[in-house]
């Protein structure tokens, strides 16, 4: 009983030092609530950008094969290599390939710069997914 009490006791002396003080109580749950707001804004993004695994069949089989010149930078796979690649069933369920680039997008009379994300075929077929728009 003796706990409830001081803590009682606490939280009235807490109000009190509140009351005498507004300008800084107001500062310190004004600077609370954004610390929180951001906080869970930002967690909200990584939780999107990273946490979520992707919206396709079992993306924990997905595998990226990329190749690696003698100077260490990635470079695309020659299309020699992916065709192997796609003829050796054994090794993979599927493959596809994929690359991005920028690309000029006209809305009639607007143009503007995008990101697009070019694909091969069997992508949507791996991936078990249809396309947003259109036939794949």
């Amino acid at each position: 009983m003796s706990l409830i009490r001081d803590c009682v006791r606490d939280l009235r002396y807490s109000w009190r030092q509140f009351a005498a003080t507004p300008l800084a109580t107001c500062v310190a749950v004004l600077t609370l609530a954004v610390g929180i707001g951001a906080n869970a804004a930002i967690f909200s993004l990584l939780d999107t950008a990273l946490l979520q695994t992707l919206p396709v069949h079992d993306p924990g089989k997905l595998r990226m094969v990329e190749v690696a010149t003698r100077s260490g930078e990635m470079s695309n796979i020659p299309s020699e290599f992916f065709n192997e690649l796609r003829k050796a069933p054994q090794s993979f369920s599927g493959v596809f390939a994929f690359f991005r680039e920028e690309a000029n997008l006209d809305t009639g009379g607007d143009s503007e710069r995008v990101l697009v994300q070019m694909v091969s075929g069997g992508y949507y077929s791996t991936l078990s997914v249809s396309p947003f728009l259109g036939a794949p």
